[in-house]
């Protein structure tokens, strides 16, 4: 059978934001294919949506809403990928329906035995319960995540852990943190990965919805 990884997207920015900043980003192309020549994936989906930018936001707001749309923009062109876009709130400017839509689909596709094995790559824990109903099925799941977004609910649960980390943030700031017995967690250094980010130019408002 088949396998799958499913991504939380906007929940990898977030952790990406936080270890590289908002003046470097990475090619998700290049990501993508270090993430499954490491776990061999047939499908990918991808679940995100895009920031608000306009000149009612700060400088600070703008700079990270334009390398959000690089990081998505890469994700879109990568040939293949199952792209979701959620919507923004008009009251709260809050991202609404991705992480629902994600834990359905892993929920589904484990009922529908799509799927032998899946790697759902998140630092939410709110999506411990879908990978509980994957297991349930008889789904084997691993974890991928960022180094600063580990969700430790979900680490547990799982039959491995690949992490993804800049400058040793894992080592220094996590495992002893949690006092994480390393046996099926693998760590990958991307810093190689990492580029600057472009951010003279404008970015329009992209919190539409498809």
């Amino acid at each position: 059978m088949k396998t799958a990884l499913f991504i939380d997207g906007s929940n990898f920015f977030g952790g990406l934001y936080e270890l590289v900043g908002s003046k470097k980003t990475i090619n998700f192309s290049e990501f993508l294919e270090l993430l499954t020549s490491k776990l061999p994936t047939d499908d990918v989906f991808f679940y995100a949506t895009y920031m608000r930018s306009d000149d009612t936001k700060s400088e600070k707001e703008r700079l990270k809403a334009n390398g959000q749309k690089a990081l998505f923009d890469s994700a879109k062109q990568c040939k293949g990928i199952n792209f979701y876009w959620g919507h923004l709130s008009r009251t709260s400017g809050k991202e609404k329906g991705v992480d629902v839509h994600m834990a359905i689909d892993i929920a589904l596709s484990a009922a529908l035995k799509k799927y032998s094995e899946i790697t759902i790559m998140t630092g939410d824990a709110d999506l411990q319960y879908a990978v509980e109903i994957a297991k349930k099925y008889g789904v084997g799941v691993n974890l991928a995540a960022l180094s600063t977004r580990f969700p430790l609910g979900i680490a547990l649960r799982v039959n491995s852990c690949a992490v993804f980390d800049v400058n040793e943030f894992f080592k220094k700031n996590v495992l002893e943190k949690y006092h994480i017995k390393r046996k099926n967690i693998e760590v990958f250094d991307i810093s190689e990965l990492v580029r600057n980010l472009d951010n003279k130019g404008p970015t329009h408002n992209a919190g539409h919805v498809r």
